[in-house]
Formats: C-alpha cells, structure tokens, sequence
C-alpha cells in the first residue's frame, strides 16, 4: 500500500518491504521503471546493470535464499515539486548468510526519482553504485547512521527548502553553470582516482590548445550525462560517451538548499 501523503513515506516503505515474497519489491516502480546498477569485481573494475522492477525484484528474492538482507538508508539530499521528488542517499547493505551466521556489509550511493500519480507515489528510476572494493566510498556518504524516517519534521523541512523563493516557480529542466550555484558538484571518488579517468580518456579541466569543449550535466539525482558534443567529431563523441558511462554516481550541485542540474565545460583530446 502506498502513502498518499509523501514521496518519503514510500521511500521508506520501499527499503522496508521484506523481500522473502516476490513482488514485494516490484510493486513500488512505475510502468516502464528502470534500475541501473554499478558493480565491481574483486579487482575494481566496473560493470554497468540495467534491470527492469521485475529483474531487480527476482535479485533480491534470491539472495534472501541465501542471506538475511537488511537494507538501511540515509537521506543525503531530498527535493520533491508537484508531482516529482528526486531522493539522494547512503545505504547501507548488510547480509547474514543463513548457514553460517557469518556477517558481510557495505555501502552503496543510491539515487531514486519518483513520480506522483492518483496520490501514490512510484519509483520510476532507480541507479545504484556499489562500492568499490579496492577504492572505498568516502567518509560523508557512507555515515553509519539511523534511518531518516518520512516524519512530518523531516517532511516539512525539505519542503520548505524546496520552496519557490521570490514567487519564482522552480524550473525542473533549468540547468545551472557551477559558478551559479551555493555548492558544485563533487565527484564522489577520491582526486587521483578522477585524475586518473580525465588522463585514461584524454580529457582537461581548462581550455587547452589541440582540446575541443564539450558539456557533461550532472542531474539532481548526481548522474552524468553528455549535453553538448556538437564541436565534437564522431570518434570523440564515442570516447566522451565512455567517459561519462565510466563514472560514479556524484554528489549533485546544491542551490537554495536543494539539488539542481548543473552543467560542467571540459575539454577532449582532438
């Protein structure tokens, strides 16, 4: 049963539902949702999962064969407007394998966005970054802290924060230069680990002679996407678009208290 009263609310009934019943977990998405998953193997290197609510519903299902899984999320940063609500969070993954008792946990950032439709509220996308096991999620995303329950003072405060300031209405698709908001975003990998993934894919932070500019946004929900590759020549624009595949989930820019788009320039080798 869905809440009628917040995205929060479903929020938290979707890291609450026991997912020993098939469906359980299914019932929370839209029609069409998707979830889209970063794992690594023991050496570090990536994988990207795309899932439907079925698929991701089936995964959780047959872990609890084997593991009590025990899902714990900490609210980052949350924004809802009208009829969407975007949900930025640490979660905390913990599985107690049933025959032997023994206990394994990590971390994960998870990004949610939702949508409102006849008073319910649905996930419609879901992206889930595992943590690395040779390259740790840093200290501020992983808080070994309680879950923030949808309560009416949670609740009240983002959306006072989310609130329109000056009767100016919030623009979803508005997309804001770095200089323009109160905190840019922050790529959630250490420095060296970025460096490393700008020299690999031949790309500069600063106008350089010989570099061709092209735009990456960061959404709300700390996702990266090419927005602007028109100066780019074909071979560029595919090594862009791995570059922008490759990377974590980031901390989004923050403007007025809340998470906004927020376009970054950069610059690739011609």
């Amino acid at each position: 049963m869905h809440s009628q009263n917040a995205p929060l609310d479903s929020y938290d009934a979707f890291y609450l539902e026991p997912i020993e019943i098939k469906g359980n977990v299914e019932r929370h998405f839209s029609d069409g949702a998707r979830i889209s998953t970063m794992i690594y193997d023991s050496t570090g290197n990536s994988q990207n999962i795309t899932l439907t609510a079925k698929e991701y519903d089936e995964q959780l299902f047959m872990a609890n064969a084997d593991f009590i899984v025990t899902r714990t999320p900490e609210v980052l940063i949350y924004r809802a407007y009208e009829d969407l609500a975007s949900v930025y969070s640490s979660v905390k993954i913990e599985l107690v394998d049933r025959e032997s008792g023994e206990a394994y946990s990590t971390y994960s950032v998870q990004s949610m966005k939702l949508v409102r439709k006849f008073d319910d509220w649905y996930i419609t996308h879901l992206n889930i970054q595992n943590e690395s096991p040779i390259d740790p999620l840093p200290a501020h995303l992983v808080q070994d802290k309680a879950a923030i329950s949808a309560s009416a003072a949670v609740e009240k405060e983002n959306n006072d924060l989310a609130t329109p300031k000056e009767g100016i209405p919030y623009d979803s698709a508005k997309v804001y230069h770095v200089r323009d908001v109160d905190e840019p975003p922050v790529y959630p990998g250490d420095v060296a680990s970025y460096k490393n993934m700008l020299d690999q894919f031949q790309v500069t932070t600063i106008a350089t002679p010989g570099y061709t500019p092209f735009i990456k946004t960061i959404g709300e929900d700390g996702l990266a996407s090419l927005s602007y590759v028109h100066d780019l020549s074909g071979f560029q624009i595919s090594r862009a678009e791995s570059f922008v595949r490759s990377m974590l989930i980031w901390y989004p820019g923050i403007k007025d208290a809340a998470s906004v788009k927020c376009k970054i320039i950069l610059y690739i080798h011609d």
